[in-house]
C-alpha cells in the first residue's frame, strides 16, 4: 500500500496516489476540490484549453478544415463580389470588377496561430488574385496557372475567408482550404 502523500487542506482525508489536486500550496481530495470558486473554475478552464490546444498542435487532430464549400461544388456559403461567379466546381471571376473583388465567407478562427492557406489557379488570362486574412493581412500575389500554399498570421480575430481578385483578374479558383498550421 501506498504510503499517504498528502491530507485534504478541507476535510482532512489522507490522499493517496499521483494525481492529487492542488489548489495553491494545499492539497484536496475530489469532493473538496470540485468547490472551486468562478475564478478559480475560469483559470482552470483556461489551463485546460490552453492544453488541448497545445496538445492538438501537436498531435494533428488540430488541422480542422475552415472553409466550407472550398471546393465550389455549389453556390453556397460564398459571398461574391463584382465579377465573381460559382459553377461547375469552380468560382470564376471574369474581369468585369473595376476594383479589387472579394469571394468571401464567414468563418471565425482562433487567434495568435498560423494558418496554412491553399488554392488553385486554372483558366489564368489576366490579373492577380490572393488570399485574405481578415481585412488586412494578404498573401502573395499570383498571376499563373497552378496551386499555391502559404501560411499567415493571425493576430486579430477577423472573421472571413477571402480570396482577393484585382480589378483586372480573370480566372477559376478551386480547393480553396484554410487549416490550422501544424507545428
Amino acid at each position: 500500500m501506498d504510503s499517504v502523500k498528502a491530507i485534504c487542506a478541507e476535510c482532512g482525508t489522507p490522499l493517496w496516489g499521483i494525481n492529487l489536486n492542488k489548489r495553491g500550496s494545499d492539497y484536496y481530495c475530489s469532493a473538496d476540490f470540485e468547490r472551486l470558486s468562478p475564478e478559480e473554475e475560469m483559470a482552470n478552464d483556461r489551463r485546460a484549453k490552453e492544453y488541448e490546444n497545445y496538445q492538438k498542435m501537436f498531435d494533428g487532430s488540430a488541422i480542422e478544415e475552415y472553409v466550407t464549400n472550398g471546393g465550389f461544388d455549389s453556390d453556397v456559403s460564398w459571398t461574391k463580389g463584382t465579377g465573381w461567379t460559382i459553377a461547375s466546381n469552380v468560382a470564376s471571376c471574369d474581369g468585369t470588377q473595376s476594383a479589387e473583388s472579394l469571394l468571401t465567407q464567414t468563418q471565425v478562427r482562433e487567434i495568435w496561430i498560423y494558418y496554412t492557406f491553399t488554392f488553385t489557379i486554372s483558366n489564368y488570362s489576366a490579373g492577380s488574385i490572393s488570399v485574405r486574412n481578415g481585412t488586412s493581412y494578404t498573401g502573395t500575389s499570383r498571376s499563373a496557372n497552378g496551386t499555391y500554399t502559404e501560411d499567415l498570421f493571425q493576430n486579430f480575430e477577423y472573421n472571413n475567408n477571402a480570396l482577393a481578385a484585382d480589378s483586372s483578374f480573370i480566372g477559376s479558383v478551386d480547393n480553396f482550404s484554410i487549416r490550422r498550421k501544424k507545428s
